[in-house]
């Protein structure tokens, strides 16, 4: 009975029925020394070693023989290689199981087309009209409201179904200035408005303006506030350039309406 060694694909073993005598012979070949070995097992030459193994089973035969042709096949064609167990294994090209370093980018790139973009896209389209952050950077014309340094949440949405109403906190940016500023306003479109030592009249009559601490400053004569405009003012009357000396603001320069302090976190809540 003869079988292909699985170490080495092109010497075939001739396997004496008895285990007593000489156990392998190549054929043509000279003769291996004599060994006696155990029931049940056989040894095999390859190259300066010797290695002991259970004999296969009929069963397993063809099995093994499909075995062994695949891996002379693929030893002739140098597309495999002999990792000490039972099968072949394919030899990787890279780390990243064959694919090239330009199918590493394509992927790269598709994962962040497809997570990193629309979160960026989504992230603007929030600022540019949903909600966007704004910070008091100078002054006490907010004071004792908004301090320098406090951040507040603005929205976007509301004034796209209503106009501005008295008793906002707004955002007013003029067109080619980085610069906002954040006041409130007293006065909207038709009505009639003036300051006297820091109290709002509307057509005559004062306006009670609870969260306004500090009152003061100059006296404004009564004037109408235009179609399309806003009267704003700062809570802390004394220290506050406001409409009283840039004359009421178009509601186009109105970036956002404060809501929500958000820092410091002592400090967090809506605004007054």
């Amino acid at each position: 009975m003869s079988r292909r060694c699985p170490w080495c694909c092109s010497t075939k073993i001739d396997m004496t029925e008895s285990f007593d005598g000489p156990v392998s012979r190549r054929q043509g070949q000279f003769s291996t020394p004599e060994k006696r070995v155990e029931p049940n097992l056989f040894w095999v030459e390859v190259g300066p070693a010797v290695v002991e193994r259970e004999p296969p089973s009929d069963a397993a035969a063809p099995e093994l023989g499909a075995q062994l042709a695949k891996l002379q096949a693929r030893l002739r064609t140098g597309n495999g290689r002999w990792t000490g167990g039972e099968t072949m294994t394919e030899p990787s090209t890279d780390a990243h199981g064959g694919r090239s370093v330009w199918h590493l980018g394509c992927a790269v790139m598709r994962e962040l087309l497809s997570t990193v973009l629309p979160a960026v896209l989504f992230a603007l389209f929030i600022n540019v009209y949903v909600a966007e952050a704004a910070m008091v950077k100078d002054g006490p014309s907010m004071q004792p409201n908004l301090y320098v340094g406090y951040r507040v949440m603005t929205e976007k949405v509301s004034y796209c179904f209503r106009e501005p109403r008295r008793g906002d906190v707004v955002v007013v940016r003029a067109p080619g200035h980085e610069v906002g500023l954040i006041k409130r306003v007293v006065a909207v479109p038709g009505e009639t408005v003036a300051l006297r030592g820091g109290h709002v009249l509307i057509d005559g009559v004062p306006v009670e303006e609870p969260q306004i601490s500090f009152f003061g400053g100059g006296d404004t004569p009564a004037q109408v506030v235009p179609e399309g405009h806003v009267y704003i003012v700062g809570d802390n009357r004394p220290n506050s350039r406001d409409s009283r000396a840039i004359g009421p603001v178009p509601e186009d320069w109105i970036t956002g309406r404060a809501i929500f302090i958000y820092w410091p976190l002592e400090a967090a809540g809506l605004v007054p």
